[in-house]
């Protein structure tokens, strides 16, 4: 048997593949209808360990592929699934959409319910930058109508929540803010902190914690008259010492 190369196989894919395209085509009503039954039938008939192992092969080939394909080939491939979603979603009955949206929730579970934490992480940062992308080229019309969908959306999943979620979230939410104004709090008081405070008699840049009120009861020789004539002086914890002693000489450094 003569082997095929890789060029002789990927014609052979390429002309299977549009076969099967024209053939879909061309495809009736009551052959798709046999066509889906006959599907339906057979996954009914496999075992739970043989649609494991089909979903993993399956997996594992979409992963290849999507490995080896181009930028453009990506690019395709996003633009019709993204059409296909579209005409899907737009041509769905309410009973379908609920369907859709409930088995989506639930496989959205069950994927975050066995992820590792590497693999949340990356969730976490592919959502992240996926989100911050489309808001950016967002126009302003889209723009409005994504925070007018997320307001419905949350007004619709408030109105159903029971009391006790009800109590539980506005709690969490009232610790956050609790904990987010204290640490804004704890933030200001640290970052506010400037060495901008001047002892009145040596002049030295201080922070808070640095100089206290020196109440003048009496007169210092060594002071200058513009002090003298003050009640109370802002000095440092060494001038503050200095002029509570004895001494008749001014500070060193003063002013």
């Amino acid at each position: 048997m003569v082997k095929e190369t890789d060029t002789q196989r990927k014609r052979r894919l390429e002309k299977a593949k549009q076969k099967r395209q024209e053939k879909l085509q061309q495809e009736s009503e009551a052959g798709k209808f046999s066509r889906f039954a006959k599907r339906r039938k057979r996954a009914e008939e496999v075992t739970e360990k043989q649609r494991n192992v089909e979903r993993a092969n399956d997996k594992e080939r979409m992963a290849h592929a999507r490995l080896i394909e181009t930028v453009d080939a990506h690019s395709f491939r996003l633009s019709n699934d993204a059409q296909r979603h579209a005409k899907a979603r737009a041509n769905e009955t309410a009973d379908e959409h609920i369907s859709r949206l409930a088995s989506d929730a639930f496989l959205h579970t069950q994927a975050r319910a066995t992820e590792t934490a590497d693999e949340h992480i990356s969730r976490l940062s592919s959502d992240s930058l996926r989100h911050a992308q489309a808001r950016a080229i967002e126009n302003t019309e889209v723009h409005i109508y994504r925070l007018e969908s997320d307001r419905l959306r949350h007004s619709e999943l408030r109105s159903r929540e029971p009391s006790q979620e009800r109590g539980a979230r506005l709690r969490r939410q009232r610790e956050a803010y609790v904990q987010r104004v204290a640490d804004e709090s704890d933030f200001h008081s640290t970052i506010s902190t400037f060495c901008d405070k001047c002892c009145d008699i040596c002049q030295k840049k201080c922070y808070p914690n640095q100089v206290v009120k020196y109440r003048l009861t009496s007169p210092k020789p060594y002071l200058p008259p513009e002090l003298s004539a003050k009640k109370d002086l802002l000095v440092c914890h060494r001038c503050n010492t200095h002029l509570k002693c004895s001494k008749s000489h001014a500070p060193s450094k003063a002013y």
